[in-house]
């Protein structure tokens, strides 16, 4: 049986040095190109990531990340597996003043300057009650 492994997306140009930290060595499955809406060229680095090493890569690119803009995360497996190649959730944005009862069912995600509304197909069943509704419990 194989160990449970995380996935990590790392955007390159989120680099402070360009260059992955050391505990990262010998997780890098590929990198490739993409774009960030319609102008800006990025660079994707993907890592395999041991779960019981997760925590010291999460601390090490945490410190060679830049402060803003791009970002790197790491995410489970089986979202890996199961999730990515079907697309993404669709994803609303609202002002981030919006009220919980004026927004639909869904994984709220809130920002400074916006609150954002994931709908999962298996996470949002259809007639999912509202944040208000539900007492302002979110998922």
């Amino acid at each position: 049986m194989t160990s449970p492994t995380l996935r990590a997306v790392v955007v390159g140009e989120s680099l402070k040095a360009g260059s992955l930290p050391t505990a990262s060595a010998g997780m890098e499955d590929r990198r490739y190109r993409s774009r960030l809406g319609d102008q800006t060229e990025i660079e994707i680095i993907e890592l395999t990531v041991p779960v019981e090493q997760a925590a010291a890569l999460a601390l090490e690119l945490s410190a060679v990340l830049k402060p803003r803009f791009f970002y790197a995360h790491l995410c489970v497996r089986v979202w890996d597996r199961d999730v990515r190649e079907s697309g993404y959730p669709p994803m609303t944005v609202y002002p981030a003043a919006t009220p919980d009862d004026q927004l639909p069912p869904g994984d709220v995600l809130d920002k400074p300057s916006a609150r954002l509304v994931l709908q999962w197909p298996e996470r949002t069943p259809a007639g999912a009650l509202s944040l208000s509704t539900a007492g302002g419990q979110r998922a």
